[in-house]
């Protein structure tokens, strides 16, 4: 693939990333909300509807494995498992994601005092090459919700510090790719005719407004990837200190 094939891509995935940053947060703010009214309601008759906090995990553990794969493109460097380490239950968090994604296993299966937990340890079996091998998950005694909680916030401090690392060579659009954003040909339902001509005959006029203010787009989508991380580490101070 060309260099610049792969810069575009690069750009591409940089600039859908706080989309990325966003469902990260949508779903640990599902998992706190099931946990708040497990806790609120703990003690009264009410339905079971805990399995539900399986799914938000779910969904919650799958982003991990996106902020990985789009965070190597974005800064264009290799991000190893290792890198993560340092991070609370991140290990629990990756190893939970395999046996969810691959194993079908639900992870969270107790309640109690008011909280969810996972109950014990976890064995699955995996097939590495022509070998199947068994590894051992081994669980936090915290509630999910603190785990949750503690995993995001040392994730998003660990993503903020590549983030300014990398400020200076991160892609910026250009005009042209401004304009390609504006190409009414590449859309294929839901435009009317009508609004394409418009567009067509409007190219001069984008493009000149485009010029005129590339700088201020560029800092606002900056600054719209800036405040995705920003809004996660906000939720998680609220639960346990800044670190």
């Amino acid at each position: 693939m060309k260099e610049e094939d792969l810069e575009q891509h690069r750009l591409l995935v940089l600039n859908h990333i706080d989309s990325l940053f966003s469902r990260h947060e949508f779903f640990l703010t599902k998992i706190i909300e099931c946990s708040l009214q497990l806790e609120k309601k703990w003690g009264t008759q009410q339905d079971d509807t805990s399995y539900f906090i399986n799914y938000y995990f779910d969904a919650y553990l799958n982003t991990f494995q996106s902020l990985k794969d789009s965070l190597e493109i974005a800064l264009r460097r290799n991000i190893s498992w290792s890198e993560f380490e340092a991070i609370p239950h991140s290990k629990f968090i990756k190893n939970s994601r395999n046996a969810s994604t691959h194993d079908g296993f639900s992870i969270i299966n107790l309640v109690s005092d008011g909280k969810f937990y996972v109950s014990s340890d976890i064995t699955r079996v995996y097939k590495d090459k022509n070998d199947y091998k068994s590894i051992k998950i081994i669980t936090p005694t915290e509630d999910i919700l603190t785990v949750c909680v503690s995993f995001s916030q040392g994730l998003f401090l660990k993503i903020k510090q590549w983030f300014e690392e990398h400020s200076k060579s991160l892609p910026q659009y250009s005009i042209e790719d401004y304009m390609r954003s504006f190409n009414p040909n590449n859309i294929k339902v839901g435009m009317p005719e009508e609004i394409k001509q418009l567009i067509h005959d409007s190219q001069d006029d984008i493009l000149k407004a485009i010029k005129d203010n590339r700088d201020e787009l560029v800092m606002h989508k900056s600054k719209k990837r800036d405040d995705a991380i920003q809004s996660i580490l906000n939720i998680c101070n609220k639960y346990i200190p800044p670190i």
